[in-house]
């Protein structure tokens, strides 16, 4: 977990291990971001404010620029399970909005780096 103890603040940790590996190595690297840190939400889905995903994919950047080879902004956030443990209309037009944020700001630092946005599950499960 990347999250440190506040908003803001992060605990780089095994991550920078892990990049100066696999860049000393020449492999490729792909981040998936998949949850919020409880104190941006505390069910880990979308955050309500993507300003605070937007700013930590700028640092992470900023950190290890192109040894990143791709980012994948969430994963299947049209599924609860994958945000938070529910969906509403709204979320799909704040995951654009917070698709579009990241990819500006990583291309803004690391041009080469691809931006993934999140896979969509062909099966939504609605609790009945």
């Amino acid at each position: 977990d990347i999250a440190g103890p506040e908003p803001g603040s992060y605990a780089w940790g095994d991550l920078d291990a892990i990049v100066s590996d696999v860049a000393a190595n020449n492999q490729h690297l792909l981040i998936s971001i998949v949850k919020s840190p409880s104190f941006y939400n505390q069910t880990n889905g979308l955050p309500t404010d993507s300003v605070t995903i937007v700013n930590f994919v700028e640092a992470m950047m900023q950190r290890y620029g192109n040894k990143i080879t791709a980012v994948e902004i969430w994963n299947e956030q049209n599924l609860a399970v994958e945000n938070g443990g529910r969906v509403t209309v709204e979320d799909a037009g704040r995951y654009v909005d917070l698709l579009v944020e990241c990819y500006k700001r990583i291309k803004a630092i690391s041009p080469e780096t691809a931006v993934l946005a999140g896979a969509p599950s062909s099966l939504s499960l609605i609790n009945i």
